[in-house]
């Protein structure tokens, strides 16, 4: 399964920096998301 390293750095450096924003927003929000990548991009989702 590949992961979110592996997904930020197959990205250009502008895009990246947009991703890295959001990541840092939405992980920020909930302290029990999870990182993942699903349908080649990654997710943040709850966990129990």
């Amino acid at each position: 399964m590949p992961s979110v390293e592996a997904f930020r750095r197959g990205l250009d450096s502008e895009t990246r920096a947009i991703v890295d924003g959001l990541r840092k927003i939405i992980a920020g929000s909930n302290a029990k998301l999870e990182e993942g990548i699903k349908w080649n991009a990654p997710v943040l989702a709850g966990r129990e």
